[in-house]
């Protein structure tokens, strides 16, 4: 019986991980989106790189992919 109890244990334990990893990896690929959507924002007038920044915002923010940083 303690053997069954360690065994649930660990596993329960592997499975709560596994779920901090994927998170952490949903959080890495948000930040790349917007940096890299950012770093092609050089716009003649600070207006238009606001804009484009916004852009930048929904377009990494779609579908859960992204968050609302601008990372300016």
């Amino acid at each position: 019986m303690k053997t069954q109890v360690t065994i649930v244990a660990a596993l329960m334990i592997l499975v709560a991980l596994s779920s901090t990893l994927d998170m952490v990896t949903v959080t890495e690929a948000q930040v790349n989106c917007i940096d890299s959507c950012t770093t092609g924002c050089v716009r003649p007038t600070p207006k238009e790189t606001i804009r484009c920044h916004h852009e930048c915002d929904k377009k990494c923010s779609r579908g859960g992919k992204g968050g609302s940083e601008t990372g300016a």
